[in-house]
């Protein structure tokens, strides 16, 4: 996954230990400051998507998964089934912050 620098805006990938234009290194403080920095989403917003469009799927678009949410709009929400699922997981999920992958079907 690409990453932006925090210091000069450069994108790299998050296994690299620097940016390869500034040097600068990532610390435990600045994925503190800034989860989406490395992917992450907002549990909460994700949940408002889901519960007011989850069948249409824009918390599928949220989380930049385009395909599922073309799949959940054209299948409402993959026959409700999968908007249930989807609903499910985010309000049990504990943290704020979320990578995507770990809640999808």
């Amino acid at each position: 996954m690409l990453i932006k620098c925090h210091e000069c805006g450069c994108e790299y990938s998050d296994t690299a230990q620097s940016c390869p234009k500034c040097g600068y290194r990532w610390s435990v403080d600045v994925m503190r400051k800034d989860p989406t920095l490395l992917g992450y989403k907002d549990r909460n917003i994700a949940l408002v998507l889901c519960i007011f469009g989850g069948i249409i799927g824009l918390h599928k678009f949220y989380e930049e998964k385009t395909v599922k949410g073309v799949l959940y709009m054209f299948t409402c929400g993959l026959f409700l089934i999968g908007w249930a699922y989807d609903l499910f997981s985010l309000i049990s999920w504990h943290d704020r912050w979320y990578l995507p992958s770990a809640c999808t079907l």
